[in-house]
């Protein structure tokens, strides 16, 4: 048996190979006889079909079959032999057989490169500073004491860029080019939520019980309400009574409302929780930055494989009707991901970083399937599920991004 393995790139590589017909033919005859054992039909009993009739029927399909067996019993002997170690599947690019003479065969396959990394120790990048600012805190507070606010009814005044009105309105839209109206009754409306349309807060502004306004908006194609995407709408509003916000006074009491001891020990949460928050924001910069750097001093092809599988998970959330110029866009977002992998996949092994058993089992019971389920049961759950080698991978992925983080060369940013 003669065959040929040629290099495409650091990634692919195409199998090429030769098998005597003798070895196909003597397989295509051994599955008629198998075929002949335990075929079932009409006027003969099992395993007594004449070979001229299970020939006759069968002959394309046991060709077609013998010549995959001789394929895959090929392969596996090859691989064994040059140790080959695919890490996507393999594809079958061309197949001819000669009866006479032999069965020419190419297949195709990706491996995992020697990507020879460099300069991966000592990357100089930069930190966002984690420092806790009173005005992000006093951000926070103003949130919660948001939350909490009641409306009561106000005097005969104008609205306001913060009251609450209540107004009843028709709406006009056009579909499938007929003009649908729509009246809605005793709407409210709060002037600062971020989901109220500029278009209609601007409108409403100044207002008083009893005014009218109409206001046309054009909602555009990504809009959250599928009912509303890419549609000219017209409101005709009929103001009827405005509310005044009154925020709760910030104190222990305000405190004890929302679960907290003290004002104090509410303020020492929001600082932690904020500080938490940008401490995780500041080494997700920096894991960016050193895979950045890594891929520019690191040029190679990635996987086609693992490209096209960040291609099919990105395309099935961004749903069919996308442009060519954001298909390119998550393609290349595809090709970062991948070779974001293969780096880490590669130093993890150079470095020798890996999961032991107690940080797996720390890491597991630290989630709150852990500490529902406890590790044994939450690890045959993840293995049920097939899971389970994914989620050692990320945790693997965590511990060599800081293995990074702690050789790099840190700088304020």
């Amino acid at each position: 048996m003669e065959f040929e393995i040629k290099k495409i790139n650091e990634c692919e590589r195409s199998l090429e190979f030769s098998i005597p017909a003798t070895e196909v033919n003597k397989k295509i005859e051994s599955l008629y006889s198998e075929y002949q054992a335990s075929a079932k039909l009409d006027g003969f009993r099992k395993g007594k079909v004449p070979m001229n009739i299970i020939k006759s029927k069968y002959s394309a399909t046991i060709q077609e079959e013998a010549i995959n067996e001789c394929i895959r019993e090929t392969y596996r002997g090859i691989a064994e032999k040059e140790k080959i170690s695919p890490v996507s599947d393999i594809r079958l690019e061309d197949k001819k057989f000669d009866p006479a003479k032999e069965l020419k065969v190419k297949l195709s396959y990706e491996i995992m490169p020697d990507l020879k990394l460099q300069h991966y120790k000592g990357i100089k990048i930069k930190k966002l500073s984690t420092e806790v600012t009173e005005k992000e805190i006093e951000m926070v507070m103003s949130k919660l004491t948001d939350s909490k606010a009641t409306y009561v009814p106000t005097a005969m005044r104008a609205a306001s860029s913060e009251d609450m009105l209540i107004v009843s309105y028709d709406i006009l839209w056009e579909e499938k080019g007929v003009y649908r109206k729509n009246h809605v009754s005793n709407y409210t409306v709060l002037m600062d939520a971020p989901e109220t349309p500029e278009e209609i807060r601007n409108a409403l502004k100044n207002t008083v019980p009893g005014d009218k306004k109409t206001v046309k908006i054009k909602y555009p194609p990504d809009h959250k309400d599928e009912n509303l995407r890419d549609k000219s709408v017209e409101y005709a509003f009929v103001v009827h009574e405005i509310k005044e916000k009154r925020l709760p006074p910030i104190d222990d009491e305000f405190a004890k409302n929302i679960g907290f001891k003290s004002m104090e020990e509410l303020k020492t949460n929001i600082t932690t929780s904020i500080a938490r928050d940008k401490e995780t924001e500041a080494r997700s910069r920096m894991r960016t930055q050193i895979i950045n750097s890594l891929i520019d001093s690191n040029p190679f092809k990635p996987l086609n494989s693992l490209v096209a599988d960040y291609m099919e998970s990105m395309l099935k959330q961004a749903g069919k009707n996308i442009d060519d110029k954001t298909k390119s866009q998550l393609e290349e977002i595809a090709i970062w991901r991948a070779k974001r992998d293969m780096i880490l996949q590669q130093l993890s092994e150079v470095e020798h970083i890996e999961i032991t058993a107690e940080e797996l089992k720390a890491k597991l019971l630290d989630t709150e399937e852990g500490r529902k389920l406890g590790y044994e049961k939450l690890v045959k759950d993840l293995q049920k599920k097939g899971i389970f080698s994914s989620i050692v991978w990320e945790f693997t992925v965590d511990k060599t991004m800081n293995f990074l983080i702690e050789n790099a060369e840190i700088s304020p940013e």
